[in-house]
């Protein structure tokens, strides 16, 4: 795989990226969610750095808990595609943590996030995209990103941070993944619940939300 190739895959997902969307389908629960109609996360990583590492997850989450979950891994470029679903419904304890972390104050104070622009160099990359889609019509993106690029220095293998970036953007990237990482938490939670169960289907549920 080249790198200009990887790093497309990076910003605009595809089937060699991670990819995890959720969506909260927030009708009959919308006095419990607030304001929130909506969410989305997107997640997509690529190592470029010998074979890549390749997989996408998709949760849907619906208002009474019931949720829908999709993995995809592709051990290197080229094969095909390994598709499993699950499906499940959330326990109480599901709901209410996830509740308490979409409406935490800091998690609307993370302010909103445009893709950086990650060097052509680079060996790595973690890109987050959350869109909030509220009852009053408004949209919201947040995220963060991370890339790394390494170099050998007399035979011990550095990586070089977020080369590009300034200090400042580099320490709000930080924050933002420091303060949305118990919702990536949570969702990893799921993925290991005893309330999961494998379904047989020919739908994909892997769409990448639109912030439009």
């Amino acid at each position: 795989m080249k790198r200009s190739e990887g790093l497309a895959l990076l910003r605009h997902g595809s089937k060699g990226a991670v990819c995890a969307a959720i969506t909260l389908l927030s009708i009959s629960a919308a006095a419990q969610l607030n304001s929130v109609h909506r969410l989305h996360i997107n997640e997509s990583s690529i190592a470029l750095r010998s074979v890549p590492a390749i997989s996408d997850r998709c949760l849907i989450v619906a208002s009474n808990g019931h949720f829908q979950i999709e993995t995809r891994v592709q051990p290197k470029p080229g094969h095909p595609l390994q598709r499993t679903n699950y499906e499940g419904s959330l326990n109480t304890s599901q709901i209410k943590s996830l509740l308490a972390i979409v409406e935490d104050s800091r998690f609307d104070n993370i302010p909103e996030f445009s893709d950086p622009s990650i060097p052509a160099s680079s060996d790595s990359g973690h890109l987050v995209r959350i869109v909030v889609n509220r009852l009053n019509g408004t949209t919201r993106q947040i995220g963060f990103a991370t890339w790394s690029r390494f170099v050998d220095k007399k035979g011990k293998i550095e990586a070089i941070q977020r080369e590009g970036a300034s200090p400042e953007l580099s320490a709000e990237q930080d924050e933002n993944e420091k303060k949305l990482a118990p919702l990536i938490s949570w969702f990893d939670g799921l993925m290991r619940s005893p309330n999961l169960r494998k379904v047989a289907t020919t739908t994909s549920i892997c769409t990448l939300p639109n912030s439009q």
